[in-house]
Formats: structure tokens, C-alpha cells, sequence
């Protein structure tokens, strides 16, 4: 029997998504010099809502218990393509060390990691968790 999540896809997806803010705004608040007083400006509406994204960050990834956090850690790894089976990966964080915010912060790709793995898992059918689709998701072009 194949492993399955502990955690929902729709998390993840919120996790996904934090991330990608978190990295966008990081990424044009450090490539911008501040060379006039309109880029000091727009840098500082940047780096409020780094903090803003932070917040949230916290308060999802902090909300996980540690088998839905083992998970991430094991998606990351599998996106990474270091594992390829869910049950191989969460066997490798467990003897290594589950990846806490900071490290996924620190990873510019996580959240494009969580995102592949999540989508091959649920292409060979190894997790059980249903995908909830919100109206938006579910209209045809």
C-alpha cells in the first residue's frame, strides 16, 4: 500500500502560494539599489509587506503538527527529485531533520518544489486526500 498525505492538498496550496509572495518580494526588494527617493519609497512598501507575508507564513506553517510538517519536508525533497516515492522521502527527513520555515524561506525554488511534488503524488495516485476546488478553479475556459 502506497503512503498518503497527512496533510491537505488545499494547505499546501496556501503554503505554495505564501511562499511565492514571500520570494517575489524578496527577490525586487534586493535588485532595486534605491537610487531616488520614488524607489526608497516603493522599497518600503516592499519590505512592509515581507513582514505581512511573514506573519501569514507563521501563522500557516505553525498551525501544522509535526507529521503534516514531516510531509512538507518529504514533498520538498521529492521536488527536488532527491526522492521519488512519499514514504522513502519521509524516511529520509526523519533521519535527517524536518525543514522548519526558515529553511524553506531560505530556498527560492520551495515553493515550485512543493508544487511539482504535489502534483506527481497526486498523478500516481499516492495520496488519498481529495483536492477541493474552489469556483474559480472549477470553470472551463
Amino acid at each position: 500500500m502506497s503512503a498518503s498525505l497527512e496533510i491537505s492538498p488545499d494547505i499546501i496550496g496556501e503554503l505554495i502560494v505564501y511562499l511565492r509572495k514571500w520570494h517575489a518580494v524578496e527577490a525586487s526588494t534586493s535588485q532595486n539599489d534605491g537610487s531616488n527617493d520614488t524607489d526608497d519609497i516603493h522599497d518600503n512598501l516592499e519590505m512592509h509587506s515581507t513582514r505581512v507575508d511573514r506573519a501569514d507564513l507563521d501563522g500557516v506553517y505553525n498551525g501544522l503538527n509535526d507529521t503534516q510538517k514531516l510531509d512538507i519536508s518529504a514533498l520538498v525533497l521529492i521536488g527536488m527529485e532527491e526522492e521519488s516515492e512519499l514514504g522513502a522521502a519521509r524516511e529520509r527527513i526523519k533521519r535527517e531533520e524536518v525543514l522548519s520555515l526558515d529553511d524553506l524561506l531560505e530556498m527560492p525554488m520551495s515553493s515550485e518544489y512543493l508544487a511539482s511534488a504535489l502534483d506527481q503524488i497526486e498523478g500516481r495516485g499516492q495520496s488519498n486526500v481529495v483536492r477541493l476546488h474552489t469556483p474559480a478553479q472549477s470553470k472551463q475556459p
